[in-house]
Protein backbone atom coordinates (compact mmCIF):
# COMPACT_ATOMS: atom_id res chain seq x y z
CA UNK A 1 0.00 0.00 0.00
CA UNK A 2 2.69 2.11 1.05
CA UNK A 3 6.67 2.38 1.51
CA UNK A 4 9.14 4.80 3.04
CA UNK A 5 12.77 4.56 4.01
CA UNK A 6 11.94 2.83 7.15
CA UNK A 7 8.64 1.34 7.16
CA UNK A 8 6.59 -0.86 4.31
CA UNK A 9 2.49 -0.88 4.56
CA UNK A 10 1.24 -4.75 3.02
CA UNK A 11 -2.60 -5.49 2.73
CA UNK A 12 -3.24 -8.92 2.03
CA UNK A 13 -5.64 -9.31 -1.40
CA UNK A 14 -7.41 -12.38 -2.95
CA UNK A 15 -9.12 -12.51 -6.19
CA UNK A 16 -8.74 -8.59 -6.30
CA UNK A 17 -10.35 -7.93 -2.33
CA UNK A 18 -8.37 -7.05 0.93
CA UNK A 19 -8.14 -9.62 3.25
CA UNK A 20 -10.01 -7.55 6.16
CA UNK A 21 -9.43 -10.85 8.84
CA UNK A 22 -5.48 -10.90 8.15
CA UNK A 23 -3.60 -9.56 11.09
CA UNK A 24 -0.53 -9.00 9.36
CA UNK A 25 2.68 -10.14 10.28
CA UNK A 26 4.32 -10.22 13.50
CA UNK A 27 6.02 -6.76 14.82
CA UNK A 28 9.78 -6.75 13.41
CA UNK A 29 11.78 -3.97 14.03
CA UNK A 30 15.23 -4.47 12.15
CA UNK A 31 17.34 -2.54 9.92
CA UNK A 32 18.19 -6.00 7.97
CA UNK A 33 14.69 -7.38 7.13
CA UNK A 34 14.06 -8.57 3.80
CA UNK A 35 10.66 -9.34 2.61
CA UNK A 36 9.56 -11.71 -0.20
CA UNK A 37 7.11 -12.75 -2.31
CA UNK A 38 6.48 -16.75 -3.31
CA UNK A 39 6.31 -16.26 -6.79
CA UNK A 40 3.62 -19.33 -6.63
CA UNK A 41 1.49 -17.33 -4.98
CA UNK A 42 1.41 -14.43 -7.01
CA UNK A 43 -1.52 -13.72 -9.90
CA UNK A 44 -0.85 -11.41 -12.60
CA UNK A 45 -3.17 -8.12 -13.63
CA UNK A 46 -6.53 -9.69 -14.97
CA UNK A 47 -6.49 -8.91 -18.91
CA UNK A 48 -10.23 -7.91 -19.83
CA UNK A 49 -13.11 -8.76 -19.26
CA UNK A 50 -13.96 -8.53 -23.40
CA UNK A 51 -17.54 -9.35 -24.59
CA UNK A 52 -17.18 -12.52 -27.14
CA UNK A 53 -20.04 -11.85 -29.78
CA UNK A 54 -21.23 -8.56 -31.24
CA UNK A 55 -24.19 -6.62 -30.41
CA UNK A 56 -27.00 -8.89 -28.72
CA UNK A 57 -25.78 -11.64 -30.66
CA UNK A 58 -25.45 -15.58 -28.87
CA UNK A 59 -23.29 -18.56 -28.93
CA UNK A 60 -22.60 -21.86 -27.87
CA UNK A 61 -19.07 -22.11 -29.18
CA UNK A 62 -16.06 -19.98 -27.67
CA UNK A 63 -12.26 -20.30 -28.41
CA UNK A 64 -9.59 -18.62 -26.15
CA UNK A 65 -5.73 -18.23 -28.06
CA UNK A 66 -2.66 -18.38 -25.63
CA UNK A 67 0.68 -17.53 -27.14
CA UNK A 68 3.74 -17.76 -26.51
CA UNK A 69 5.82 -15.69 -28.34
CA UNK A 70 9.18 -16.54 -27.18
CA UNK A 71 8.45 -20.22 -27.05
CA UNK A 72 8.17 -22.02 -23.44
CA UNK A 73 11.58 -23.46 -22.10
CA UNK A 74 14.56 -23.51 -19.71
CA UNK A 75 17.89 -23.51 -21.59
CA UNK A 76 20.09 -25.03 -19.48
CA UNK A 77 23.96 -24.44 -18.72
CA UNK A 78 24.81 -26.60 -21.89
CA UNK A 79 22.52 -25.15 -23.94
CA UNK A 80 19.91 -27.81 -24.08
CA UNK A 81 16.09 -27.17 -23.07
CA UNK A 82 13.95 -28.30 -20.73
CA UNK A 83 10.52 -28.20 -20.14
CA UNK A 84 8.91 -24.89 -18.78
CA UNK A 85 5.51 -24.90 -17.21
CA UNK A 86 3.09 -22.11 -17.16
CA UNK A 87 -0.53 -22.10 -15.69
CA UNK A 88 -3.60 -19.45 -16.22
CA UNK A 89 -6.41 -18.55 -15.18
CA UNK A 90 -9.87 -18.21 -17.90
CA UNK A 91 -12.54 -16.87 -16.31
CA UNK A 92 -16.00 -16.20 -18.18
CA UNK A 93 -19.84 -15.57 -17.22
CA UNK A 94 -22.97 -14.62 -19.09
CA UNK A 95 -22.55 -10.54 -19.89
CA UNK A 96 -26.16 -9.90 -19.74
CA UNK A 97 -26.51 -12.04 -16.37
CA UNK A 98 -23.26 -11.10 -15.02
CA UNK A 99 -22.85 -12.74 -11.52
CA UNK A 100 -19.58 -14.94 -10.40
CA UNK A 101 -16.68 -15.49 -12.91
CA UNK A 102 -16.22 -19.10 -13.22
CA UNK A 103 -12.45 -19.83 -13.58
CA UNK A 104 -10.90 -22.46 -15.59
CA UNK A 105 -6.95 -23.32 -15.01
CA UNK A 106 -4.79 -24.13 -17.67
CA UNK A 107 -1.08 -25.53 -17.46
CA UNK A 108 0.93 -25.50 -20.76
CA UNK A 109 4.21 -27.46 -20.36
CA UNK A 110 7.26 -27.36 -23.69
CA UNK A 111 10.71 -27.34 -24.30
CA UNK A 112 10.88 -25.43 -27.30
CA UNK A 113 12.22 -21.73 -28.32
CA UNK A 114 9.55 -21.18 -31.63
CA UNK A 115 6.81 -19.83 -31.09
CA UNK A 116 3.34 -21.93 -29.79
CA UNK A 117 0.11 -21.48 -28.92
CA UNK A 118 -3.01 -23.11 -27.73
CA UNK A 119 -6.66 -22.31 -28.26
CA UNK A 120 -9.18 -23.48 -25.83
CA UNK A 121 -12.60 -24.28 -26.41
CA UNK A 122 -15.45 -23.80 -24.36
CA UNK A 123 -18.71 -25.02 -25.07
CA UNK A 124 -21.29 -23.36 -22.88
CA UNK A 125 -25.31 -22.79 -22.86
CA UNK A 126 -26.32 -19.98 -25.88
CA UNK A 127 -24.77 -16.63 -24.56
CA UNK A 128 -23.30 -13.29 -24.74
CA UNK A 129 -20.35 -14.53 -22.66
CA UNK A 130 -17.55 -12.12 -21.54
CA UNK A 131 -13.96 -13.65 -21.41
CA UNK A 132 -10.58 -12.58 -18.65
CA UNK A 133 -7.81 -13.99 -17.99
CA UNK A 134 -4.78 -13.68 -16.28
CA UNK A 135 -1.19 -15.24 -14.88
CA UNK A 136 -0.82 -17.51 -12.19
CA UNK A 137 2.90 -16.93 -10.99
CA UNK A 138 5.29 -14.05 -11.75
CA UNK A 139 7.07 -14.43 -15.30
CA UNK A 140 10.69 -15.50 -14.80
CA UNK A 141 13.48 -12.34 -15.13
CA UNK A 142 16.50 -15.35 -15.66
CA UNK A 143 16.99 -14.48 -19.26
CA UNK A 144 17.54 -18.35 -20.00
CA UNK A 145 13.95 -19.01 -19.06
CA UNK A 146 11.16 -18.36 -22.35
CA UNK A 147 8.26 -18.32 -20.55
CA UNK A 148 6.43 -14.96 -21.65
CA UNK A 149 2.68 -15.83 -22.11
CA UNK A 150 0.03 -13.27 -24.15
CA UNK A 151 -3.66 -13.48 -24.48
CA UNK A 152 -3.64 -14.27 -28.59
CA UNK A 153 -7.30 -14.55 -29.30
CA UNK A 154 -10.91 -14.73 -28.43
CA UNK A 155 -13.67 -15.99 -30.77
CA UNK A 156 -17.29 -17.29 -30.86
CA UNK A 157 -18.66 -19.41 -33.18
CA UNK A 158 -21.78 -18.03 -34.22
CA UNK A 159 -24.80 -19.56 -36.45
CA UNK A 160 -24.61 -19.21 -40.24
CA UNK A 161 -26.49 -16.44 -41.41
CA UNK A 162 -28.81 -17.17 -44.32
CA UNK A 163 -30.44 -13.97 -44.89
CA UNK A 164 -29.26 -10.12 -44.91
CA UNK A 165 -32.24 -8.34 -44.31
CA UNK A 166 -32.27 -5.15 -46.03
CA UNK A 167 -28.71 -5.34 -47.93
CA UNK A 168 -28.72 -6.34 -51.44
CA UNK A 169 -25.57 -7.05 -53.64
Amino acid sequence: VSASDSSVTIEAVTGGNVESSWNGFPSVSSSAATIKADPDTIWGEIAGPFVATPGTEKSTTFEVDIFFPNGLCFINDNGGLESRSVTVEIQYRDADAGGAWISVLKSYTDATLDQIGFTERFTLSAQRAEFRLRRFGARDTDTRVKDVVQWYGLRSRLATRTAYPNWTT
